[in-house]
């Protein structure tokens, strides 16, 4: 039997072991070979897309050279293709990014409050419509603890008269409202204040903690001189009650300065013959400092936390304190003050870095390191009899004044320049912002407010020792020695009065929005005409 095998050999022409076997093609395979007269049956097949039987499955075939068996032609199909090698796995994607956390939903601000009642406790950032269906006045209580940035925003629809009711130790800077109290426009009298030749004073952020001293030295017109017996007075309610007054040399204690922190806590104040003295609860105790006896103390400065403290004396002693009053001594080293120099007074910074004290015929000197090192002023007399000096909470804003001689403001850390018609200065106060300045004269208070020009404060006249403005400038405390004899302090405000009495009464279709901003409620915006209590 003969096998046909699918090769690459012509369709005509086939192999048998022994010889080539011609073989005549079907009618479909001449065609096939007209069509493609060179192919192969791998070709044919290929073209087809399956075997393509040449030839029937069962020939007989007759041998070559006689020989009567018979031989199957069979014509086994190609071999598939193989299958192709499969491609490489496509490398993965990049890991889809994880979907954004939903920003978190703002606080609720609070809504509007419409008030139909006649008292309502407001919230902080509250706005509130006064709307009341009873007569009187609506009360709107202010909250009793805010934060920095808090507002409360009031707007009155309704008949009623509204007043904006104050919490203990609270008051509002009324500052360009219609209606506001200008520092220095009234000027009265403390009843409550005892009487006495005031000398020196000051007061804490608020005006509410107030100390004062006297002295029997009398500096006026026809006046005689001599020192006596002095006091020296606490009040931590804005005047209304005084402490006894304390001496604590008995037979006579000349105080001549002192010095309040903005909470009215640490207090110093010296004495010409009497040392340093120093209290920490709001002048409730005093303890002097040690080895400070001796020295005629004219000027005296605490920081605002009551670590840091200084003192000056017309003997030539020029002491700090870094432990809260305890103990003074010096400057150490090369500190390039003059020596011997005839100090009168000393002022520093709420942080008690910038220093900078008086002197008669020695001239101004700076420390910008809590008194370390120091430096005189340039452009200020080095022989002018240098008496008081002030400035604001940040040290940018200084104030220096002669006895008798001319008076010297510098802003924004630049030179100083004089103050026209001012002589003869007792005392210089700067509240903390800088904006409002009052110096006392032999003839009265010269003022300055907001930053302003300044005048004169109406009312005043005589031997004035001090004015001492609030650092908040919402209060004015002034103290005079006359000649005359004995008087009360005076007391001048700006805004509210500080507690449950002070408030701001408005009316129907006035507006009006507070901020709380550096411990006080401020004026932020307002519609009418108020009343300020």
């Amino acid at each position: 039997m003969v096998t046909v095998r699918n090769t690459d050999q012509p369709i005509a022409t086939l192999e048998t072991d022994h010889m080539p076997i011609p073989i005549n093609p079907s009618p479909v395979q001449a065609a096939i070979e007209a069509t493609l007269p060179k192919k192969t049956l791998a070709d044919v097949t290929r073209l087809f897309r399956h075997p393509l039987l040449v030839l029937s499955t069962a020939a007989v075939l007759t041998a070559c050279g006689g020989g009567g068996g018979d031989d199957v032609v069979q014509i086994d199909p190609p071999a598939p293709a193989p299958a192709p090698a499969p491609g490489p796995a496509p490398a993965p994607g990049p890991a889809p990014a994880p979907a954004p956390a939903p920003a978190p939903a703002p606080a609720p601000a609070p809504g509007v409050t419409t008030v139909t009642t006649l008292s309502q406790q407001m919230e902080a950032n509250g706005s509130y419509i006064v709307a009341a269906t009873s007569p009187g006045t609506v009360d709107l209580i202010l909250p009793a603890a805010p934060a920095e940035g808090n507002t409360v925003s009031i707007t009155a629809q309704g008949a009623n008269d509204w007043r904006v009711v104050q919490n203990a130790g609270q008051f509002i800077d009324t500052t360009g409202l219609v209606g506001d109290r200008t520092l220095g426009s009234a000027l009265t009298a403390i009843a409550a204040s005892p009487t006495a030749r005031w000398w020196y004073g000051d007061t804490s952020a608020n005006g509410q903690v107030i100390l004062a001293v006297s002295n029997q030295f009398v500096n006026d017109a026809g006046g005689g001189g001599g020192l006596g017996n002095g006091e020296l007075r606490v009040s931590r309610d804005g005047g209304a009650t005084w402490d006894a007054g304390v001496n604590p040399i008995a037979g006579g204690t000349a105080w001549s300065a002192v010095d309040v922190s903005p909470d009215g806590q640490h207090m110093i104040a010296v004495a010409a013959n009497a040392g340093i003295h120093v209290s920490h609860n709001a002048g409730q105790t005093w303890s002097v400092a040690t080895g400070s006896a001796g020295p005629i103390y004219l000027g005296a400065t605490t920081s605002a936390d009551g670590t840091l403290m200084a003192a000056v004396s017309i003997d030539g002693a020029l002491v700090l304190s870094s432990d809260s009053g305890a103990n003074f001594a010096a400057p150490a080293g090369a500190s390039g003050l003059p020596a011997g120099a005839t100090w009168q007074g000393i002022d520093s910074s709420a942080n008690g870095q910038i220093l900078v004290a008086v002197s008669k015929s020695n001239g101004v000197y700076r420390s910008d390191n809590a008194g370390a090192t120091w430096t005189q002023v340039a452009g200020l007399s080095a022989s002018g009899d240098w008496y008081r000096v002030a400035m604001s909470a940040d040290g940018q804003t200084i104030v220096v004044g002669e006895e008798g001689g001319v008076t010297a403001i510098s802003t924004a850390g630049g030179a100083f320049t004089a103050v026209p018609g001012v002589a003869d200065v007792n005392h210089i106060s700067v509240s903390a912002d800088g904006s409002d300045i009052a110096i006392s004269t032999n003839s009265g208070v010269v003022l300055r407010t907001a930053g302003g020009a300044f005048a004169p404060v109406a009312g005043i006249t005589g031997n004035t020792r001090f004015a001492a403005v609030s650092d908040y400038g919402n209060a004015m405390v002034v103290g005079q020695n006359l000649a005359a004899g004995p008087s009360q302090l005076q007391l001048s405000l700006s805004g509210t009065t500080v507690g449950s009495t002070g408030g701001i009464v408005g009316n129907t279709g006035e507006s009006l929005t507070l901020v709380y901003t550096g411990g006080r409620w401020v004026v932020q915006s307002s519609t009418g005409d108020f009343t300020v209590q």
